[in-house]
């Protein structure tokens, strides 16, 4: 998995930045408001994730997943006023979920509920929305086919024996006349 990491700003234009910062949502007591935007969706999606967090701490990480997979966690840069931010690179556009853990100078950690990246304020359009589940293979053999092979081996099995019986009974048929040696006990 690769980093991206921006030096730039990453708002290009003061509209995605309203749109984001309105689009923000609020977490439970001591995480605060958390907001989300697009960065880069060519390859793979880069998301710029705040999150206010009104306790003293030494870190925090958020914790990106979905239904079928949970991404490794990824650390937070301070900015100073209580809100940390990340950029998190995701394998798909999809809706991804994330969860924010602080962890406090006094030790121990807290865990924000889950919000998803529409929540946070990414654009609907950049997220793909018909994104399933990944499907099972097709099984080499369909299930309501297995007895027709089961017919299909039985039936050549049977031909088999069938032409053995009849190849092996001509072969092993021997008349009296064909034999030169007379049979033990007749005299001649």
């Amino acid at each position: 998995m690769k980093t991206t990491v921006r030096v730039h700003p990453p708002y290009d234009d003061d509209v995605s930045f309203l749109i984001g910062f309105l689009a923000a949502v609020t977490l439970a007591s001591p995480f605060g408001a958390a907001e989300g935007s697009a960065i880069d969706d060519t390859d793979e999606l880069t998301v710029e994730i705040t999150v206010a967090y009104d306790t003293s701490a030494e870190a925090v990480i958020v914790r990106p997943f979905s239904d079928y997979e949970e991404l490794p966690p990824t650390a937070m840069t301070p900015e100073g006023d209580g809100t940390w931010i990340a950029w998190v690179v995701f394998p798909t556009a999809q809706n991804w979920k994330v969860a924010f853990e602080g962890f406090p100078a006094g030790g121990g950690s807290e865990i924000s509920e889950t919000t998803d990246l529409l929540a946070l304020g990414i654009d609907p359009v950049v997220i793909e929305s018909d994104v399933t589940a990944p499907l099972p293979p097709k099984p080499l053999v369909p299930r309501g086919a297995w007895w027709l092979i089961v017919a299909v081996l039985l039936a050549l099995s049977a031909l088999g024996l069938l032409a053995y019986w009849a190849f092996a009974s001509d072969s092993a048929t021997v008349l009296p006349s064909d034999n030169p040696v007379p049979p033990s006990g007749c005299v001649d």
